[in-house]
């Protein structure tokens, strides 16, 4: 099963309809990866972050590692051997994939429910948008802090997407 591919979330509640009958997609060892890219995404700019990774993402995994009930909470799993934290963010099997040219795959995503993993492309999205936006102006620590503070503001259920206004039917 391949994941539909949405350019927006315009049509988020068809979305949702469309993403709730899947509630039993994935077994526990399995999960649901989200490949996030933008438009204005370059080759340069996928070469760019590959090569500041680390400054990038390794404050966001050290927090995932030392708090797996949040990670599990967010990404629907805790890290493990088919989305560990790789020191390699080119490889296969790291929480975060940058080996394609032209898109950011999040490896660590499960689909739990139809909003948590709503939520969760909406997280994966925003953590895109600020690590190519930083990483252009060469800013990779003030993106790495920016991630970090996206991924509490959605474990702390306080991302727009989430308020109980939103999420009525």
């Amino acid at each position: 099963f391949n994941t539909p591919i949405y350019k927006s979330f315009n049509g988020e509640k068809q979305m949702r309809r469309t993403v709730k009958q899947f509630a039993d997609l994935t077994l526990d060892e399995c999960g649901t990866h989200i490949n996030v890219f933008r438009d204005d995404m370059t080759l340069a700019d996928m070469e760019n972050i590959r090569e500041h990774g680390h400054k990038i993402f390794d404050p966001l995994v050290r927090i995932l590692e030392s708090d797996p009930e949040s990670c599990k909470r967010v990404f629907g799993r805790c890290l493990n051997t088919y989305a560990g934290a790789e020191s390699d963010y080119r490889s296969h099997y790291s929480w975060i994939s940058l080996r394609n040219l032209d898109r950011i795959e999040f490896r660590l995503c499960k689909f739990v429910s139809a909003s948590q993993y709503f939520w969760l492309a909406n997280m994966v999205a925003e953590i895109t948008a600020t690590v190519i936006d930083w990483s252009r102006k060469g800013r990779y620590e003030i993106a790495a802090g920016k991630i970090v503070k996206i991924f509490q503001k959605y474990r702390d259920g306080k991302a727009l997407c989430q308020r109980p206004e939103r999420n009525s039917k």
